[in-house]
């Protein structure tokens, strides 16, 4: 079976590789391992979302996969994240849940705050991974610490149920803030 451009290995994430930067400071998720620039990156990512969206082209989600998978393997956090996310819904390629995990486990080791929550998200659900709100509730505590307002609400939801946490009223309302 032929995989995809960009399609990760199954096997257990291999450490980050190490980022250049292009001589300019960075914030994570602006470094690149490719040949391409962080701004040609962030212009081929719009461009993917455009597909998928159908804004201003005709929607096609198998482009915007291409586009996106081609980012995502040149170490671009973000695409990484929307390509684990058309691989969680089949969309633009088959339905591989652990690839996803592959790419969201990329993303976040460069800070990425989305790609914390999608897998958070997975382990809450048991989405191609056996659930744990042990895992869940650690992976969307590091989410909302980055700043991810969905991520600080479902946090503070499990704080203040209990769930996969002792319960903990005062951080759920911090959470909630």
């Amino acid at each position: 079976v032929r995989k995809p451009a960009g399609w990760p290995s199954q096997q257990a994430a291999p450490p980050p590789p190490r980022v250049a930067c292009n001589g300019q400071g960075h914030s994570g998720t602006q470094c690149t391992t490719g040949t391409q620039s962080a701004p040609e990156l962030r212009a081929q990512l719009a461009e993917a979302q455009k597909y998928l969206k159908g804004d201003g082209v005709a929607r096609d989600a198998r482009k915007a996969w291409h586009l996106a998978s081609g980012a995502a393997s040149q170490g671009y956090a973000p695409a990484q994240v929307l390509a684990g996310q058309m691989l969680l819904k089949g969309e633009g390629t088959i339905h591989a849940p652990g690839a996803a995990r592959q790419w969201f486990l990329k993303a976040s080791a460069q800070g990425s705050a989305a790609a914390e929550r999608e897998l958070a998200y997975m382990y809450y659900k048991g989405v191609g991974v056996d659930q744990s709100d042990k895992i869940a509730i650690v992976m969307f505590k590091r989410a909302a610490d980055h700043g991810d307002a969905i991520a600080q609400n479902m946090a503070g939801n499990m704080y203040a149920s209990g769930q996969g946490t002792p319960k903990n009223d005062e951080l759920a309302a911090a959470l909630y803030k």
